[in-house]
């Protein structure tokens, strides 16, 4: 069983590598979210700022600054070393994911290897944002199993989910989902959850506060020798969480249609998404040298919308290449 466990989590490893290898490679997708988290990555190992948000916010921690630091030092700005710890989070995340899904349901290794395919095998359009460094993309989905797991550790828990939440305020909907399941099977309004509960939210104040701190000791929120920064109300991780939630029965059931019909089909690979409509324009060069790895000569007009005529790839993997790289993007 261990063999088999340790072969699973190596294939699963190996898949998120191939999923995402042409964003981690291949310059294309590169914008100004994305080019702010390395100019603080700079600044951090220059001495010259200590971010603690991003710049400008107050709801966005900067952990993805902090994880390219040591990268940045070691070997140079780039955004290939911008990317790279988010790889490692994907892996993280799947291994994580698999031993849940093996202890929790029961699975054999590769049963949980398959019910967590989803994941592995996000299509293109979504295994970019899961490795864009803009802020907090795939962190929200590492809290509902670090969340599951800590349920029962209610001081950890609540420190976890303050920094989820300060990352990204979508974490929270880990919280909401853990509470339907204890809804369901009626611990939620026992004396020991409620003790918990309350246990997670001093720990979930502690950190807050201590972020707090740490932030007023920093100094300015927009990077060197810029004024102090006071955020408005407006701009808070609360009133960011709250301004998601809009309540309108009326309008339920069209809601619904747009998030099994649009959202979820987007998200898993059921619409036809043009590869503009994601951030990769056709005319950038990392687009051009994407598919030319696929087939040696292959070669793209700047501004084109498909392959050259006549341009074929020559292998199975040169021809998934050049299709998943093409203007108009089918995934699945």
């Amino acid at each position: 069983m261990r063999r088999e466990r340790v072969a699973v989590l190596c294939v699963a490893a190996v898949l998120i590598i191939v999923r995402t290898a042409v964003f981690l490679f291949f310059e294309g997708s590169f914008n100004s979210d994305q080019a702010v988290t390395g100019l603080m990555t700079t600044h951090l190992i220059e001495g010259r700022a200590f971010p603690v948000f991003k710049y400008g916010q107050d709801y966005q921690l900067a952990v993805q600054v902090w994880m390219a630091a040591p990268l940045f030092m070691l070997f140079g700005p780039s955004e290939f070393l911008l990317r790279l710890p988010l790889l490692f989070v994907n892996i993280g995340l799947a291994t994580l994911l698999i031993q849940l899904l093996q202890r929790e349901l029961r699975l054999r290794p590769w049963m949980a290897l398959l019910v967590a395919t989803p994941f592995l095998l996000a299509p293109p359009g979504t295994s970019m944002q899961l490795i864009e460094p803009s802020g907090g993309n795939v962190e929200p989905l590492l809290m509902v199993p670090l969340l599951w797991l800590l349920r029962r550790h209610p001081l950890t828990f609540g420190a976890v989910l303050a920094v989820g939440f300060l990352q990204r305020v979508f974490a929270v909907y880990a919280l909401g989902a853990l509470l339907l399941v204890q809804l369901a099977d009626g611990s939620l309004f026992s004396r020991a959850t409620a003790t918990r509960y309350l246990r997670s939210a001093f720990a979930f104040a502690a950190v807050w506060q201590i972020v707090g701190l740490v932030r007023a000791a920093a100094g300015s929120d927009f990077g060197p020798s810029t004024p102090a920064f006071t955020s408005a109300a407006s701009s808070s991780n609360v009133n960011a969480a709250l301004g998601r939630f809009y309540w309108d029965p009326g309008g339920l059931p069209h809601r619904v249609g747009q998030l099994f019909g649009d959202h979820l089909a987007t998200m898993f690979g059921g619409r036809r998404v043009q590869l503009s409509g994601l951030g990769v324009p056709s005319t950038s060069e990392g687009y051009r040298r994407a598919l030319a790895a696929g087939r040696g000569r292959l070669a793209v007009r700047p501004g084109a919308t498909s392959l050259e005529d006549g341009a074929r790839p020559d292998t199975p993997l040169a021809r998934a290449t050049a299709v998943g790289m093409s203007q108009d993007l089918l995934i699945f």
